[in-house]
């Protein structure tokens, strides 16, 4: 059984000492987000790309010509001010979704970790808050539509084409794709778009912007999207590589009918 779940999370903070030792290369500030990172060198001197530490979560790579387009170097008396306020309003811990597959997992063995399936696993005890203990494979968010498609979970979308699926979108459907990603559609600065939502799943840049999709950063969230109007290109090129599963919005309703 798949059983989907919430719960808190201790989240990695860096406090402003330790960052300050490791930025060699000082402090940077986005010029659209206006969130400062500490940058450090990369360890392997032969690439052209540099870390930033942010208060927030883990190290992540950019590139040198990035960082001195979109970046600008704040002083560290600043950079401390700034830094220090924002530790202090990130809470030590936050809410998280887990998917654990439980039960008799080797009759199905093939159907999760075939040559297409899921490569990568962890087992994972979680304790519910009636005192159910539940052990599992905990699934990452990449993982998880594939899964619930092998075990016929939801309903499958394959065969729509990419004009079928954007009339659904349009009439408040919610699609989900073979890697996490959602269709919606929503309102950004006044006009009516198609969203992708990652979804927590990582996503390479120069794929999304192949696809023709625009970027945005929008309340210190990075967003992605096309205007409706121009929505029936995009949709084909990205339905090319990524498939639709299955409607949540119909999931939804059904399980609040049962």
């Amino acid at each position: 059984m798949l059983h989907e779940l919430e719960g808190e999370v201790d989240v990695v903070r860096h406090g402003f000492g330790a960052v300050a030792m490791a930025a060699k290369l000082g402090f940077y500030r986005n010029n659209q987000s206006r969130r400062i990172y500490g940058v450090s060198e990369h360890w392997d001197t032969e690439v052209d790309t540099v870390y930033l530490t942010a208060v927030k979560g883990p190290h992540r790579s950019l590139e040198r010509h990035e960082l001195k387009g979109k970046y600008e170097r704040v002083e560290l008396a600043e950079a401390r001010e700034w830094w220090n306020a924002e530790y202090e309003t990130t809470p030590a811990r936050e809410p998280q979704r887990f998917h654990i597959l439980s039960g008799a997992i080797f009759p199905i063995y093939d159907k999760i970790m075939g040559a297409s399936g899921i490569r990568n696993t962890k087992v994972a005890r979680a304790i519910l808050v009636d005192g159910q203990a539940l052990v599992g494979l905990n699934l990452s968010p990449a993982d998880v539509p594939n899964v619930k498609q092998r075990l016929g979970i939801g309903t499958p979308l394959v065969a729509a084409s990419p004009a079928e699926i954007l009339d659904l979108v349009n009439g408040g459907s919610l699609i989900e794709l073979d890697n996490g990603w959602r269709l919606t559609t929503a309102r950004i600065a006044g006009d009516d778009v198609l969203e992708l939502v990652l979804n927590g799943v990582a996503a390479n840049r120069d794929e999304l912007l192949g696809y023709g999709l625009s970027e945005e950063i929008l309340n210190y969230k990075r967003r992605w999207f096309v205007v409706r109007e121009y929505a029936d290109g995009v949709l084909s090129c990205l339905l090319a590589q990524r498939k639709p599963i299955r409607d949540l919005a119909t999931c939804d309703e059904t399980q609040s009918k049962d």
